[in-house]
């Protein structure tokens, strides 16, 4: 959330909607996605731990759940968000979409590569945890 969040709130600003109509539901989704996961959560750091679970072990024990809580989650965002999320109506794409390019164009590539290896390393290290 601490790299998301940012992102979350340049959307709603260039959407014009208030930002806590991004940011509550995407900390909703966090947790409930860091539910899923064996490093998500401190108890579940413990629970992995004492019953000897790998990460992609814990992954499918709990993707029913969380896809389940998922859907509902979606429901009630679009129930409770809807009116906000219409106001972020985008006429002209293409216009938007060259806006965006320009105003949050990447700068430094080598940086852009670094954290790209980094991220992939990263994620290739939970999935073979246990192996």
């Amino acid at each position: 959330m601490l790299l998301y969040t940012p992102v979350l709130i340049e959307i709603s600003i260039a959407l014009k909607i208030n930002p806590l109509s991004l940011l509550i539901p995407g900390i909703m989704a966090s947790n409930v996605g860091g539910t899923a996961t064996l490093i998500g959560d401190p108890p579940n750091i413990m629970i992995g731990s004492y019953t000897g679970l790998t990460f992609m072990q814990f992954v499918y024990a709990l993707t029913p759940v969380v896809l389940i809580c998922m859907i509902a989650l979606i429901i009630y965002n679009k129930f409770f968000y809807s009116k906000e999320y219409k106001k972020g109506k985008v006429d002209d794409v293409d216009a938007f979409l060259s806006y965006l390019r320009e105003e949050y164009k990447i700068t430094d590539k080598t940086l852009l590569t670094y954290g790209l290896i980094v991220m992939l390393i990263v994620v290739g290290f939970f999935a073979t945890h246990g192996y």
